[in-house]
């Protein structure tokens, strides 16, 4: 599965605070890149946007073509993966776990609102409702 990680390095007294975005990868040497939070490209970003800005970076450098959605990671930073690949899963998982009626059109409905980057609130709920 084609990953990108973004997360935070903070500034030292040397260098300011800056986001890296990193392929992630095993066994190869992954492709990243860091911009500071002084980059003028970032003025008046929010963090997730910033991070977003530093993914579709990554993206570029690889020559990968998608649509990217992210979630928080462990060490506070965030994780991206292709809305193709989410929507995927859910479907396989709805054919092993023979999940059927209700539940299924919800999960599909959630799945194809992820793949269409229109996730409102009430996707949510029916997501976490069901879980």
């Amino acid at each position: 599965m084609q990953t990108i990680e973004t997360y935070v390095i903070q500034q030292t007294a040397t260098l300011p605070r800056r986001i890296k975005g990193v392929q992630v990868i095993e066994g190869n040497t992954p492709v990243s890149v860091i911009f500071s939070d002084t980059d003028p490209v970032f003025n008046g970003l929010r963090d997730d946007q910033y991070h977003h800005r530093v993914a579709l970076e990554v993206m570029s450098k690889l020559n990968w073509v998608g649509k990217l959605v992210g979630g928080l990671s462990p060490n506070g930073g965030m994780i991206w993966v292709f809305t193709d690949v989410i929507r995927d899963s859910i479907e396989r998982e709805i054919e092993t776990c023979g999940i059927t009626g209700g539940e299924t059109e919800k999960l599909m409905l959630f799945a194809d609102s992820v793949y269409e980057e229109r996730i409102p609130n009430e996707q949510e709920i029916i997501l976490e409702s069901i879980s």
